[in-house]
């Protein structure tokens, strides 16, 4: 395997960002209204209990990110854990629930509209990654992050002139939130694994913002997820699933089931509580079809035949007996959407797998995911380089040409859980890909492979603190190199006692700087692993431990670690096999000869 070492950094343009500071006492509701005005939540008045207006441009469709700091009553931004509030609607600002104390914002335009509907943050909704309130609908701000660790994005409405930030609190609270607000590139969302919120409504498919479904909800916070794939009438997909919602598995709850009755021509459906659920839709909208059942045996069905508008039960995408199911497509079907039968406030989220039954699809093979390091399988590290194998990843072999490495090369991705991987280079059996930063504190995720829309079916990937592995030029030759000479060390070529050595590997887990997936590390700043590393020489029956005088990121290069070594006086002479231990986990071993 080549190994393309990528020395140049990209200098990121920083993005202007406004700094405010929003008090306790402000009501979210008194937006924009003149002095006098009095508030029904909890009797307070404009302009002293007004909310901050942030004093940033607002562009239709753009995205703003918030990074928010500080405590209302001893509670950060995210609010108090298990206490949930609300503001009534009044003075044409939507209701809102959301957890106490939260911090929330509302855009205004110029000219006052009709009063929206309200958005309910007690479930899943805090969670989204990318959130499109409309004009006057308070929305969820929090610390900017998601409870998986992202930075949530949310998108500016048409008409919006002005944007204001308050927290859900009463008029004698305490305390203050700091919050910068600034402008973020649009935040991309996987469509093929598609993330489905526990409160995607199916009956909203196709519906405009803010449409209310009677089956909870309102677009488009609950409309349903939808899969970006090529449909072809009649042909077999697979769909699997994974994740939680409301602590069930997709499969729904068992001796729990229920309906989502028939509304906007999608037909009725009856199946297990928060089960995941899927419609194919046209561009026409059809007569409302006859509904299904899966109260019953259909529920383990191994074929599905739905027709167009009529909501089916996808589950974990198994039958009971393990038996992968299969959906076919109706003839006119160019989209596949994605809900739950859940309710508006229901929290967690399923991540839904789609892929089609034909020759062209990507297969991964099921232990096809090792570390490109020596090869070695198992438990992986974040920030390593993974080496993935199968059939049709690409139509030809390419490798990335830019730093940040590309997320995408040609027609092909790879997905750890929803996270695209950045990516060196791709070919039809194999591809090389760095496994995000952002998985750090995740034990295990799934891993597909997506080419032209087309997933492979998920396989599980277990994750753990660090996976050390020593680069390979050939069978037990390592890139181990002299550190007097710059020559490779090998079982032919020797070093001399005292001499120091550079070992390059990858899968050393965590470092002390400030990395980003895709991105070289510092060629100015060492980097050196968070967990200590040994080095171990086996050699004509002795074992000795060498001493590390560095171990990090390799400076300039991408999910590449580098290790410096002595050679110790004492060191046995012959060839001998050299291991990295780290988190009690070793390496591959590679040979060297002692001269």
């Amino acid at each position: 395997m080549k190994i393309a070492i990528i020395l140049s950094l990209v200098c990121l343009a920083a993005m202007g960002q406004v700094q405010v500071t929003v008090p306790a006492n402000v009501v979210i509701h008194l937006a924009g209204q003149p002095s006098g005005t009095r508030s029904i939540n909890n009797s307070r008045s404009a302009p002293a209990d007004s909310p901050v207006l942030v004093n940033i441009p607002l562009v239709a469709g753009q995205t703003l990110q918030f990074e928010a700091t500080g405590a209302v009553d001893g509670s950060g931004p995210d609010g108090r854990e298990g206490c949930n509030d609300s503001f009534s609607a009044e003075l044409g600002v939507a209701r809102v629930d959301a957890p106490c104390r939260s911090l929330v914002g509302v855009f205004l335009s110029d000219t006052s509209r009709a009063q929206p509907l309200n958005l309910d943050f007690r479930g899943d909704a805090k969670n989204l990654p990318v959130l499109r309130p409309l004009l006057q609908q308070p929305f969820f701000v929090g610390s900017g992050v998601t409870d998986q660790g992202d930075r949530r994005g949310v998108v500016v409405p048409t008409g919006a002139t002005r944007l204001y930030l308050g927290p859900i609190a009463f008029g004698s609270s305490t305390g203050s939130f700091v919050v910068r607000v600034g402008v973020r590139p649009a935040v991309e969302i996987p469509a093929n694994p598609v993330r489905v919120s526990g409160m995607s409504m199916i009956h909203l498919a196709q519906q405009g913002p803010g449409v209310a479904s009677r089956n909870g909800g309102s677009s488009p916070m609950s409309s349903p997820a939808v899969a970006n794939l090529p449909l072809v009438g009649g042909q077999v997909l697979r769909i699997v699933a994974s994740g939680s919602v409301d602590g069930t598995g997709p499969d729904g709850r068992p001796g729990c089931n229920t309906n989502q009755s028939a509304e906007f021509s999608i037909a009725r459906i009856d199946t297990r509580c928060r089960a995941l659920l899927g419609v194919f839709v046209s561009e026409t909208t059809r007569t409302q079809p006859p509904a299904l059942n899966f109260t019953g045996a259909t529920r383990d069905a191994v074929r599905v035949e739905p027709l167009l508008q009529q909501p089916f039960l996808i589950g974990s995408g198994f039958t009971d007996a393990g038996e992968l199911k299969q959906f076919v497509v109706p003839q006119g079907a160019t989209q596949l959407m994605f809900g739950v039968n859940g309710t508006s406030s229901s929290p967690g989220s399923f991540i839904a797998t789609v892929s089609p039954d034909v020759p062209s699809t990507p297969t991964l093979q099921r232990s096809g995911i090792t570390r490109a390091a020596g090869f070695g399988g198992g438990a992986l590290a974040a920030g390593s380089i993974a080496s993935l194998f199968g059939t049709n990843f690409a139509p030809s072999t390419a490798s990335a040409t830019v730093v940040p490495l590309p997320v995408q090369i040609g027609q092909t991705r790879v997905y750890f859980n929803l996270r695209p991987a950045p990516l060196y280079f791709t070919s039809a059996g194999q591809v090389n890909a760095q496994i995000p930063w952002e998985l750090s504190n995740e034990t295990g995720v799934q891993v597909v492979v997506v080419r032209n829309g087309a997933a492979s079916l998920p396989v599980s990937l277990p994750l753990g603190p660090a996976s050390p592995g020593i680069f390979l030029v050939k069978e037990n030759a390592g890139v181990v190199v002299n550190a007097n000479t710059g020559q490779l060390v090998d079982s032919q070529s020797g070093v001399d006692r005292g001499q120091a050595l550079v070992v390059y590997a990858s899968g050393l887990g965590a470092v002390n700087g400030s990395v980003a997936s895709g991105v070289p590390s510092s060629s100015t700043e060492l980097e050196p692993t968070r967990q200590p590393v040994e080095a171990i020489l086996r050699s004509g029956g002795q074992t000795v431990a060498l001493p590390v005088l560095f171990a990090g990121s390799a400076p300039g290069f991408i999910g590449v670690n580098q290790v410096n070594l002595l050679v110790p006086s004492n060191a046995p002479t012959g060839v001998g096999s050299l291991i990295l231990r780290t988190a009690g986990n070793e390496s591959n071993s590679v040979l060297i000869a002692i001269q």
